[in-house]
Order: C-alpha cells, then structure tokens, then sequence
C-alpha cells in the first residue's frame, strides 16, 4: 500500500483494495497502521476522494539509510501484514530480510530482537491510540480525562476526527458539538478513556491539513523570518529545509542570513532560543519582542 501511493496520487479505497485484494474495511485498518507507523496517509472526502500519501509529511525513507526508529516503523507494519495476505507479507518480509542482511555485512551492532520500548508513557499513548481508533473507526462519541499545561485534569466530552504525529508524539483532533469548534490533544496526556454508545457523524468537509501547519503542529499564524546567524550554527541550519519559502544566503564570514516563513509563535521562539549565542539578528520586531521577553524571564528566573 505504501509503495503504491508513494507517487503521490489519489487512490479510491476501491481501487487501493482490489490492488491489494483485502476488503475496503481491512484497507481502513491498515492506512491506520501505517498512520501509527509515522506515515501522513491523507484521507479525501467526497465522490472522488480516497487515499494520498503527503511526502513532505511522512516518514520518508532510503533502504540503505533508516535509523533505529524507522527500521522498527518497517518491522511494525511488516507485523501488521502477518494475516493479511501472504503475497504482500512475503515480498515485505524479503525486503526487510534484505536489509538486516545489508546492515550486518556492513558491521553496524543493531538488535531487532527488542524493538518495544519500555517507556510508560509510549506504552499509555499505545494504549490510548487503540482506544481511539475503535471510537474513530466506529463513530462513537468519547470522554476522558486530560491533563493541562498547568498539570490540572478536566474532563471532555468529544467527537474524535483524527490521529497525526508530529515530533515523536500522536496528538487527537477533535470536535465540540457544544462550542462547535475542534481541539487537539496529545494523547501521552489523555486518562480513563471511554468510548460512549452515542454516535456521531464526522464533517465531510473536514481535512486534517485545515487543522496542522507547515512548519508547526496547529495550523497558526505565520511570520515571514529573516535571521542572521553565526557558526557553528549557521553551518547547521544551511543544511536543513525548514520552511517552504526559506532562502538561505551564505557570506564570506561563515555567517548566514536565513529567510522565510514559518507557523506558531510559541515553537518558532523556541527554536530560536535552540540557536543560543549564534543568533545575531531577528525579525520581524514582533518576534524580536517575543524572543527577548522570554530571555528576560529566564534571567530573573535565575537571578541573573
């Protein structure tokens, strides 16, 4: 299925199943598992909707070039095909068999025995990821309990829409039938979750990139940055793509200046402060003010 919509097309559900001869309900439950796999398969409503896989989103990889937490995203949906069909599982399996063979010639120490990880909080989010599927693939209303920033606990009452991941995490949309507007959640911090008989019935117009931004993980407002920024950093920063519109201009000095348009004050000034004494300029001024603020706050924080 991943290989079949890594060319970025739309695919009908139909269309996806017949290719990979599993019934359309089965197709549901394995863009699911592909979606817990780290994977942005986006799904399109209306007549000629269906599945498209969003590159720029996903957990892009290179056979000969995954890290330990992709190889172990393979390893997961190679699992997920165990009972599905035999053809697919075995051409997958080779695949996989393939580059543990490629990753031993070339001496590197990996261990695919252990691929869980013990951490309570990814084992609760796992958990709570099952739960929500069942309530999204069924459409039953949910309530929990989530922890605030200010780590109070409130109780909510949702429509749950949509799983993504973003930076390690799976964060749930959801929608208030009583303030008519949606919510996201980070599900490491949803307690006692309890799927409800009560139904609901999902927007058609609702599309997950309405909800998520480009550059941040809510669709926000966007400042259009222009940085200048000194070594060893700069050197760091001209190599990554951190913005669609980014324009990076490199001077004799090593410095660099940095361009372009990013989402969400709050985790643009923290990548800011990632910078440290590299930073030498900032704008616009509404980002300057915002980013001195919190370096103010720290030093009196700190008595400095």
């Amino acid at each position: 299925m991943l290989i079949r919509l890594s060319n970025g097309a739309l695919y009908k559900k139909k269309e996806l199943a017949d290719y990979l001869e599993v019934t359309e309900r089965k197709l549901i439950e394995l863009r699911y598992d592909l979606v817990y796999a780290g994977f942005y398969i986006e799904t399109i409503s209306g007549k000629n909707g269906g599945y498209r896989l969003d590159k720029h989103r996903s957990l892009m990889f290179s056979v000969l070039n995954l890290n330990d937490d992709e190889f172990n995203s393979l390893k997961f949906i190679q699992k997920t095909l165990t009972n599905i069909n035999d053809r697919h599982y075995k051409n997958f399996s080779s695949v996989i068999q393939k580059y543990e063979i490629k990753k031993q010639s070339r001496g590197e120490d990996y261990s695919i025995i252990h691929p869980v990880n013990e951490n309570r909080l990814i084992e609760k989010e796992n958990q709570n990821f099952e739960t929500l599927i069942k309530a999204i693939k069924n459409s039953n209303k949910i309530t929990f309990s989530y922890k605030k920033i200010d780590a109070t606990y409130k109780t909510y009452t949702m429509h749950p829409y949509e799983l993504f991941f973003y930076k390690g995490f799976w964060y749930l949309i959801t929608y208030n039938e009583k303030y008519e507007k949606a919510y996201q959640y980070k599900l490491v911090r949803m307690n006692e979750i309890i799927i409800l008989d009560e139904k609901y019935k999902k927007s058609p117009q609702f599309q997950l990139c309405d909800f998520t931004g480009s550059t941040s993980i809510f669709k926000d407002e966007a400042f259009h940055l222009e940085l200048e920024i000194k070594p060893p950093r700069a050197v760091i920063i001209s190599e990554l793509s951190l913005a669609k519109d980014q324009v990076i201009t490199e001077h004799e000095d090593g410095k660099i200046t940095f361009k372009g348009t990013m989402e969400g004050k709050i985790e643009i000034i923290n990548w800011l402060l990632s910078l440290g004494d590299d930073l030498m300029k900032i704008a616009p001024i509404e980002i300057e003010e915002a980013y001195l603020s919190v370096l103010k706050n720290m030093a009196k924080n700190h008595s400095i």
